[in-house]
């Protein structure tokens, strides 16, 4: 998203971007959207990072938010430097407040420890055990430092969702301020469905989604489909998953043994063909940041059904209009909703036609512009 939006900005309105990154990997070495790239080293000090904006002509500093080690070793720095220099540092956090204090299931991650990432889910099982000792409002007490190292070296902390803001505060111990800003993501699509086209729609329910249990928790939509296929109501129509991920061997086996007819795994494939042909978008994630993957369905004209499990999500659907909401961790519920709209395809219709519409508000025309509205009104220079 760093890459679209800087693209934007600097054709639309002659920003000059610049990159400073600390992952070499995530780098795209031969574009033109910076002016210059900048890596910052493990040992890279004040005086580095001060001689680069210096010379680069910094006017404002945009962290995407960093982890672990990367963000309590360099967020001090830019704070540091930015206060030097008299420049506007802004910094984003790209996910739901409070994330890491999500379980997962404990199957999921048995299989993991014995056919999979053994240390990374011993680590996990064991922040579980942690977590349920300790108790949630202690656990948070924990990530105290970590949230608190960000909002203390920025001037402007911009959060995913509104509802996101007294999350973090609490998590950081602040208090609620100006300090805290709010802006969702921009659609990747530059084409958007048109309303003839909803007529067209096949008979497919869709995930877009990372192979990943912890957070997407697709072992959930799976027991939701064994339901609607156990019913014999809808021969006719199939559960396609797009993406690939860790936990898609442990997935791959998890349909087997249910003797799944109906779905098909694709594995990593460009997601924009599948969004034009399906009429049901199913989330099940435990939680999300900002859900980019239910706007792209409604830029599409796909009707997404999703737990109300984070707050963003009913900032993004508005329930029965321009998607479902159904209450976290209701599978019957959830599979009532799924069927429902299934079957009633006028109620369908009307949904995609909102959809379309609603989308609309995170193009990135209307997103970039959003974000010069606050650079320019809390630049220093």
């Amino acid at each position: 998203m760093v890459y679209v939006l800087s693209y934007y900005l600097t054709a639309k309105y002659n920003v000059c971007c610049h990159l400073a990154y600390t992952d070499k990997s995530k780098v795209v070495t031969n574009d033109n959207v910076f002016v210059s790239k900048y890596e910052i080293k493990h040992d890279d000090g004040i005086e580095n990072m001060k001689q680069y904006m210096e010379e680069a002509n910094i006017d404002i500093v945009f962290s995407n938010m960093m982890r672990g080690s990367s963000l309590s070793r360099i967020m001090p720095v830019l704070g540091n430097v930015s206060q030097q220099l008299n420049i506007t540092h802004i910094a984003t956090f790209h996910n739901m407040p409070s994330y890491e204090l999500v379980g997962m299931n404990l199957s999921i991650l048995v299989s993991r420890i014995f056919h999979g990432n053994k240390i990374g889910s011993l680590l996990q099982l064991g922040k579980q055990i942690v977590v349920s000792l300790l108790g949630r409002k202690l656990a948070t007490h924990f990530l105290h430092k970590k949230y608190r190292c960000t909002y203390d070296n920025v001037d402007k902390l911009y959060l995913l969702d509104e509802n996101y803001i007294p999350i973090y505060s609490s998590c950081a111990n602040v208090c609620i301020s100006d300090k805290f800003g709010f802006m969702p993501n921009a659609l990747p699509f530059q084409y958007t469905k048109a309303f003839e086209d909803i007529d067209q729609k096949e008979k497919i329910v869709l995930i877009v989604s990372r192979l990943e249990e912890k957070q997407k928790r697709l072992s959930v939509a799976f027991k939701i489909w064994k339901q609607v296929e156990r019913s014999g109501d809808f021969p006719d129509w199939k559960l396609v998953v797009v993406g690939s991920g860790e936990d898609e061997t442990i997935y791959r086996k998890m349909l087997k043994k249910m003797n799944m007819k109906n779905v098909k795994m694709v594995g990593c494939q460009e997601s924009l063909p599948y969004y034009q042909r399906a009429s049901i978008f199913m989330m099940t994630s435990a939680y999300e940041g900002f859900p980019m993957v239910l706007v792209e369905a409604q830029q599409m004209g796909v009707v997404p059904i999703a737990f109300d499990s984070f707050s963003a999500v009913n900032s993004v659907l508005s329930n029965n209009k321009t998607g479902v909401i159904v209450p976290n961790n209701d599978e019957l519920s959830y599979l009532n909703s799924l069927t429902e709209t299934m079957r009633n395809v006028g109620f369908r219709r009307k949904m995609a036609v909102a959809c379309i519409c609603a989308s609309e508000a995170y193009s990135l025309e209307k997103i970039a512009h959003r974000w010069m509205n606050i650079f320019e009104s809390v630049s220093k220079k």
